[in-house]
């Protein structure tokens, strides 16, 4: 759907997803900064409440990757004040998804996103992107280590994989994943080429996995999920949809395909450690999302397809 939007469409799609995020990051502010109450259906925005928060996390996460390669090309430029402002934006909502939000997927998301956006800028300039990866590692670097909260979600995720491989069965973010991702691995080997048929993964599951995650209804994997129910061919399918789209951002040198790039990627990204189209909650927004950028990548006849996003006044 997105896809098929006009160009003046997918402008409106963006003006509408970059107003919410400015209001949601000014809430974000009041709340913390003020004790500005918070309604129920918004808690979602300032605090992590389950696969809402998620979804928001991985919104704010488009944002910043958008932020980011802004930065990069004010850089190019030669305007500092406009890429510092845009990579304060980036900071900024790189910790709230890591501390209030505290999504360790939005937070890979974008490490593994700005080094590829800053590939894309430069890669024909080895030097300034050498430059580039190198500051931003260490801004990255130095950021992280100011992270108690994110620094002891992985810790006890990795101590929870210790754990599970000795046959431990409790809730825990990552010892439900590694059971999901053995026993969803377990179904497509044994029905590799048709799968189970749609809705297969759940009867499976509660015949495989532990009792006490019985409720669950997901593998926190895309394409495992596909899998299990479609076989190999269903993963092959969905990972080459999600490629493509990659694909075509990446063959757009400008900063729309950076753009594109960067949100194409993080719904790759979430789908492969998350159920980021399987679970409506996150899927919807971000998939979406990331098809109005690549929408409107695809404007090859237009240099600046972003031209005209905001208003601009005109001169009397």
């Amino acid at each position: 759907m997105a896809m098929a939007l006009t160009r003046e469409e997918a402008l409106w799609a963006l003006r509408g997803f970059l107003l919410i995020a400015a209001l949601n990051i000014v809430l974000i502010v009041l709340h913390y900064s003020l004790g500005f109450p918070v309604p129920g259906a918004l808690r979602g925005v300032v605090m992590e409440v389950g696969n809402k928060s998620i979804s928001n996390a991985l919104l704010f996460s488009i944002v910043a990757a958008s932020a980011a390669v802004y930065g990069l090309s004010q850089i190019t430029g030669h305007r500092p004040l406009r890429a510092l402002a845009a990579f304060a934006l980036v900071l900024g909502l790189g910790a709230v998804v890591a501390l209030p939000l505290t999504s360790r997927t939005s937070v890979l998301a974008l490490l593994l996103v700005i080094p590829v956006v800053c590939l894309h800028q430069w890669k024909n300039h080895l030097k300034a992107l050498s430059a580039a990866l190198i500051l931003g590692a260490v801004v990255i670097g130095a950021s992280l280590y100011q992270l108690p909260q994110l620094q002891q979600k992985v810790e006890t995720g990795i101590e929870e994989l210790e754990k599970a491989q000795t046959g431990a069965v409790f809730h825990g973010s990552w010892i439900i994943r590694y059971y999901m991702y053995r026993d969803t691995g377990a179904m497509i080997a044994d029905q590799p080429v048709a799968g189970w048929g749609i809705g297969g993964w759940t009867d499976q599951w509660h015949k495989r996995g532990p009792a006490l995650f019985a409720d669950s209804n997901m593998p926190h994997n895309d394409f495992l999920w596909v899998g299990a129910q479609s076989g190999i061919p269903g993963i092959l399918s969905l990972l080459a949809i999600m490629l493509v789209a990659v694909w075509q951002a990446w063959r757009r040198p400008d900063i729309a395909g950076r753009y594109a790039l960067a949100a194409t990627l993080i719904a790759l990204i979430a789908s492969s450690v998350n159920s980021a189209m399987r679970d409506a909650q996150i899927g919807l927004a971000v998939l979406w999302i990331a098809m109005v950028y690549l929408r409107l990548a695809q404007e090859s006849q237009d240099p600046d397809p972003w031209r005209g996003l905001w208003p601009r006044a005109r001169p009397s």
